[in-house]
């Protein structure tokens, strides 16, 4: 469930040979500890980091954005269609809710993340915790026959949202992410996704909750 598909990514990795295995169970989520490794160049109203990679080369990246133009109520709503998030995702092209079970729904995603790269699929645990505006989804243990024959399965998606009133009026939202898409990325675009890349998807968050509804 990304924002730009590959700020997480090692630069290189590989793709999986997938078979029909049944799921596991949703594993029960925890918010996960970030150590900041560099601070990227605020923008739009957000603050953004990269955090120390772990032993798979795999960083983390966190971004922390206030609007004051922005609604709390209207991220919350945009959050709970679990199947709609490609409308603030740019590169999210198709999701689709598979199964609910036990508070958590599990969601099947396929992704176009450009630059001549081929798409990415995921299948995810995503839940809302208990009288929060948090919403935080993990990887789907047990692998999954992809889509589309030319999609790369990403190994990692995970992350969370959290959604408060800003002190001043407005929205302060949080964004979380660990990503491992898989396949062969090369490291100045792995770079490029972490800092501009995640800059211009909040960007487009921004432009999507203070746009007109649509009647």
């Amino acid at each position: 469930m990304t924002s730009s598909l590959l700020i997480g990514a090692r630069g290189i990795g590989g793709r999986w040979v997938l078979v029909g295995t049944a799921l596991l169970a949703p594993r029960a989520w925890a918010a996960p500890t970030f150590a900041v490794d560099q601070h990227v160049d605020p923008y739009d109203g957000c603050e953004l980091w990269l955090g120390k990679a772990d032993d798979s080369g795999v960083a983390p990246v966190r971004a922390e954005c206030t609007w004051p133009d922005a609604s709390p109520d209207r991220m919350t709503a945009a959050l709970e269609r679990y199947d709609q998030w490609g409308a603030f995702i740019p590169e999210i092209k198709e999701e689709k809710v598979l199964q609910a079970v036990d508070g958590k729904s599990l969601i099947w995603q396929h992704d176009d993340p450009g630059h001549g790269l081929s798409p990415r699929e995921s299948q995810v645990w995503l839940s809302r915790a208990p009288s929060t505006r948090t919403f935080a989804w993990t990887t789907a243990q047990g692998a999954f026959q992809p889509h589309d024959d030319l999609a790369v399965v990403m190994p990692r998606d995970e992350g969370y949202w959290t959604v408060s009133a800003a002190p001043g009026g407005g929205l302060f939202v949080t964004e979380q992410l660990d990503i491992d898409p898989g396949g062969l990325v090369p490291h100045w675009l792995v770079h490029w996704f972490q800092t501009a890349g995640l800059a211009h998807d909040m960007g487009y968050l921004h432009g999507y909750l203070t746009a007109s509804p649509t009647p």
